[in-house]
């Protein structure tokens, strides 16, 4: 029996024009303005500088306009921890 795939359909989302209109131009801004906009609880400073880490790490760079045609992979992933965590199940 053969496994038929499943489509998948992902969020119509532009993560990267949402932060680039937010102004955020470092990794840090980022991760300060998706925990404004999607969690009712703050991180805590050391997970807030992971998060921003990992983000830095995934683009290759702390230049979040130079990041403008390839960062939205990265973001969605980014979006994906944050939601992950449990600071959002509080919300």
């Amino acid at each position: 029996e053969r496994v038929k795939p499943i489509s998948r359909t992902v969020a119509r989302l532009d993560l990267t024009g949402m932060v680039l209109n937010a102004g955020c131009s470092t990794p840090e801004d980022v991760v300060s303005y998706l925990e404004r906009r999607f969690l009712s609880v703050q991180l805590d400073a050391a997970t807030r500088h992971k998060l921003a880490a990992f983000l830095e790490q995934e683009l290759g760079t702390r230049d979040m306009r130079a990041t403008s045609t390839y960062a939205e992979d990265s973001l969605r992933l980014l979006l994906h921890v944050l939601l992950s965590r449990p600071e959002y199940q509080l919300g």
